[in-house]
């Protein structure tokens, strides 16, 4: 035979508070309270100091935009620049060009037209030199050049 327990209610002071024997379920909530290891290779959210200051991608999209106007600019203004210094030197430079051709042209046609004028009053070496031969001699009257009418000379 079996013999079953009594339950006493004892008086309220000498009585001490019993827990119930644990089930799993009881097990199982007791779980959830404790801080449980964290899985490796899961990304838990935690507050994370910023890496770069507030409005750096706006300061980053004018930088870049600024930059870019800028290079553009550089570029046309080198193609701009290549047309208007170019042009103009090159016009320069074949303006320079007829300008002294056109000075030689006449400076050749001003000394053409005086030799013309004046070349039967113009005196020259051979109206000079005698029509025979010529001979030069030094002070001491030694022979020092000879030259023939047919144009034979001799120098000593």
């Amino acid at each position: 035979m079996k013999k079953e327990k009594q339950h006493v209610l004892p008086n309220d002071t000498d009585t001490l508070a019993k827990l119930p024997n644990p089930g799993q379920t009881a097990v199982s909530q007791r779980l959830s309270d404790l801080p449980q290891k964290p899985a490796s290779g899961i990304y838990y959210k935690t507050p994370h100091q910023r890496t770069h200051p507030t409005g750096w991608r706006t300061r980053r999209h004018f930088k870049r935009k600024y930059l870019r106007r800028s290079n553009e600019h550089y570029a046309n203004m080198d193609r701009i620049g290549t047309q208007f210094t170019m042009l103009p030197m090159a016009i320069g430079m074949l303006v320079l060009m007829l300008v002294l051709a056109s000075m030689f042209v006449s400076l050749t046609a001003v000394v053409e037209a005086t030799h013309e004028r004046y070349q039967q009053e113009v005196t020259t070496l051979a109206d000079i030199l005698p029509k025979d031969s010529l001979k030069m001699y030094d002070e001491h009257g030694t022979l020092i050049y000879k030259i023939l009418d047919q144009g034979m000379q001799t120098t000593l």
